[in-house]
């Protein structure tokens, strides 16, 4: 089979897969960083191929392996350029790049790397929740200026004096439980669509509704796929329901949160502080207003990248991509019901 590869692939797709033709195509994210050699100096992402170009670069692909999504939707034209596509895997966990309907009506499966980088996504939102507690942003940097800035005790708060709230309690949501819960004498609200299981869900972890955890919480993260039904979730009305000088941490999907609504709140005290890993846009404009608010911090997409856990994302997709070649059923597949109708992967549906 024809196997297109990103090029965070490329330093060990061949030691994986053999007997296929594969081609790398241009990628977001340099080979060496995922494969966790240190980087020399500064590194930026590298531009995403444009779609006509990735088509060119790919070809006549049946198998396609890609990390991040690109600036433009992998949409249902995408899709017909490709008839003989038969199945995508990707190394994260996000699917807000594709139009799974579309993929659905030309059974191509997809399958994800979901919740196995909930370890680092926790470690990295319960950062960012400290840092936001604490008010700790703004004396790092102005420390590093030379500037010794006093905090005054009313802008550090303890997280026992927090209750935190976690929308969207999955694999992530569950691992920010346990974290939190670890600080002592804490309350965690968790939302989620379907109910919380008993059997896995820790102690001290209450089941709320999206505006009882609003209303209640301090803190509130965020680590939710973005849907259709997810996007925008958080928009005006629902900050204003958050409590005077709480705090937000959005580690799901830029969309998730009406960014202009969210300015607002920050620049008028209504929240104290905002921290988020994604933005509607990235890399975002440098017009963006939120990136001038001294209350809210930015990462750079990264929560989910560590030592461990970007070579091991890599490794688990290249052996999904090989379990399909090898004709088996691919592990975390987001659209089983390709396979359950009894049509050949790529077979489009009858309409």
């Amino acid at each position: 089979m024809r196997v297109a590869l990103d090029e965070r692939y490329r330093d060990v797709a061949h030691q994986h897969i053999i007997g296929h033709e594969i081609v790398f195509y241009k990628s977001g994210v340099s080979a060496s960083l995922v494969a966790g050699r240190p980087p020399s100096g500064r590194m930026t992402e590298e531009r995403f191929a444009a779609p006509d170009e990735f088509l060119d670069q790919v070809g006549d692909i049946e198998v396609l392996g890609c990390g991040g999504g690109g600036p433009w939707p992998f949409d249902e034209r995408i899709i017909n350029a490709l008839p003989r596509l038969r199945f995508i895997q990707k190394i994260g966990a996000g699917t807000d790049w594709f139009d799974l309907d579309a993929l659905n009506r030309r059974g191509i499966l997809l399958a994800t790397n979901a919740g196995l980088n909930a370890t680092s996504v926790a470690d990295h939102l319960v950062m960012l929740m400290l840092l936001c507690l604490r008010s700790a942003l703004d004396p790092i940097l102005s420390l590093r200026q030379g500037e010794w800035v006093f905090v005054p005790p009313t802008r550090i708060v303890e997280v026992e004096d927090a209750i935190v709230g976690i929308i969207g309690f999955g694999k992530i949501g569950l691992q920010i439980a346990r974290r939190v819960l670890a600080f002592g004498d804490v309350r965690v609200l968790a939302h989620r669509r379907r109910p919380l299981d008993p059997a896995t869900t820790p102690p001290g972890v209450r089941a709320a509704k999206l505006d009882e955890l609003l209303r209640e919480c301090e803190v509130v993260v965020l680590c939710l796929p973005l849907t259709p039904e997810t996007d925008g979730l958080i928009g005006a009305r629902e900050l204003a329901l958050m409590k005077p000088g709480s705090v937000l941490i959005n580690g799901s999907r830029g969309g998730v949160v009406d960014e202009a609504a969210l300015y607002d709140a920050l620049a008028s005290g209504h929240l104290k502080a905002a921290a988020s890993d994604v933005l509607a846009e990235e890399p975002p404009s440098p017009d963006n207003p939120l990136l001038r608010l001294p209350n809210f911090m930015g990462t750079p997409h990264m929560a989910g990248r560590s030592r461990r856990n970007s070579p091991r994302q890599l490794e688990q997709a290249l052996e999904n991509i090989n379990l399909f070649l090898a004709g088996g059923r691919p592990h975390r597949l987001v659209n089983p019901d390709v396979l359950e109708r009894g049509t050949t992967p790529g077979q489009e549906l009858p309409t």
